[in-house]
């Protein structure tokens, strides 16, 4: 779950719900930016799911010479 909020009554129904994560949006896009390559990193390159092939995770890294997400090519307005 990807959400603006951090009360600690939504994490538990959450996971209640059977959500895989919880992870409150960083409050500036500066911080959004700056966030994406740890979800990033973490959704296809650490957690096995079960529609994750094995070779997969074992081929996925960023480009030699590009950044890891991109993220610092984007605007609010693209």
């Amino acid at each position: 779950m990807f959400t603006t909020s951090a009360v600690e009554d939504h994490v538990h129904t959450a996971y209640d719900i059977q959500a895989a994560g919880f992870v409150t949006k960083p409050t500036s896009y500066r911080g959004l930016v700056d966030a994406v390559p740890g979800i990033d990193r973490y959704w296809l390159t650490t957690v096995t799911t079960p529609n994750t092939p094995p070779q997969l995770k074992e081929t996925r890294q960023p480009s030699e010479g590009s950044s890891e997400s991109g993220a610092e090519n984007c605007s609010p307005e693209s």
